[in-house]
């Protein structure tokens, strides 16, 4: 299974999380890392939403909570 171009790949986290910054990783331990924010709260439909879409590349979505400072 060959992996999605990276514009592609962006398209389809746009559906449900708003991109600030993407890094770009080595496929050994993350194939791009995407910074920002839910456009929504439901993180679980989201979260089903996103698998759904990159299931076919098999390849697993990761949601992770960063801290903040304020």
């Amino acid at each position: 299974m060959s992996l999605p171009e990276t514009e592609v790949l962006t398209n389809l986290i746009a559906r449900v999380f708003h991109v600030d910054s993407v890094t770009l990783g080595d496929p050994k331990h993350f194939f791009v890392k995407y910074n920002g924010h839910l456009h929504n709260e439901d993180s679980v439909a989201a979260y089903d939403q996103l698998d759904e879409s990159v299931a076919s590349y098999n390849l697993m979505p990761l949601f992770r909570m960063e801290k903040t400072s304020r």
